[in-house]
């Protein structure tokens, strides 16, 4: 028993590659990838509102933003081949 152990973590883990879903699948295919950018929603500071009153508005603000920067700002991709994707919340 004091022999026996549980591996929990391997350093001879690989990438999952995920058709469509994994960042590495849109980079092979020509594509800019900005994996885990920060887009905050934030709340307006009016009591009788929330954050989620200009979610949709916020967030689509943060796209452009950041598709904009990479795109225009720095050059390194065509506005064109740009996708955008999320999960919970910024799937919509």
């Amino acid at each position: 028993a004091s022999a026996a152990g549980q591996l929990r973590d391997s350093p001879f883990r690989f990438s999952k590659v995920t058709p469509f879903k994994s960042p590495l699948v849109w980079l092979t295919l020509g594509f800019a990838v900005l994996d885990g950018p920060s887009m905050p929603i934030i709340a307006t500071g009016d009591k009788s509102s929330n954050a989620n009153d200009t979610y949709v508005e916020q967030l689509v603000s943060s796209a452009e933003a950041a598709v904009d920067y990479v795109c225009n700002g720095l050059g390194i991709c065509d506005s064109t081949r740009v996708a955008v994707g999320g999960h919970s919340y910024g799937a919509f």
